[in-house]
């Protein structure tokens, strides 16, 4: 079973892709970001070691995450998020194992993250895909989600930007409204099944 990453920077449509994979082709598709959120709210051990690097603040009074509080702590500390990552990534991809032990009769499975190359986890997939939308593109989608202009540019200045990921990278999804998605997606679905049936 191929493991491949679908990635791209906030807002350029990655999930909207991989669902496109998930309901044209039934590719399971293990969302990254979502995991790790729910590991940091019902973990009770994480919990208590974000609390300890972050302070109280980092859950609200209702068990929620303080996203805005812990993004804030960690805009300007590379270290912390380090720290931070440690403890989170590793339960992440004993998730992940288990997503592919129920989905091993699949030809692939896509592991969806925005932040593959920012934590270095290239080489634990056979192929990336890239994810690519035009900055306005994806700055309207992002409003719309209910973020600030502000909180954009802010997520961006940590991330690496398109054209170094895209030499990285083994296939890229254009998502600007000229290109078909689904004839991008169908065309690197075939391309994963040879390789897969080689």
């Amino acid at each position: 079973m191929l493991k491949i990453a679908i990635t791209g920077n906030f807002g350029s449509g990655k999930s909207t892709v991989a669902s496109i994979f998930n309901i044209c082709f039934d590719i399971p598709v293990f969302n990254a970001d979502n995991v790790a959120k729910q590991i940091i709210k019902n973990n009770h051990e994480v919990k208590e070691k974000l609390i300890k690097l972050l302070g109280d603040e980092a859950y609200t009074s209702d068990n929620e995450i303080n996203t805005k509080y812990i993004s804030h702590k960690i805009f300007n500390d590379k270290e912390l998020l380090i720290n931070i990552n440690s403890i989170i990534h590793p339960i992440v991809f004993k998730k992940f194992d288990e997503e592919l032990s129920k989905h091993s009769q699949k030809k692939y499975i896509l592991f969806e993250s925005a932040i593959i190359f920012e934590n270095n986890f290239e080489h634990k997939f056979d192929k990336i895909i890239l994810v690519i939308s035009p900055e306005q593109e994806k700055l309207k989608r992002i409003i719309n989600k209910g973020y600030s202009k502000e909180e954009f540019y802010q997520r961006i200045q940590n991330q690496i930007n398109d054209k170094l990921k895209k030499e990285k990278c083994d296939y890229v999804i254009y998502n600007d409204n000229r290109h078909s998605l689904i004839e991008q997606v169908i065309k690197i679905h075939n391309e994963l099944l040879k390789i897969k049936n080689t």
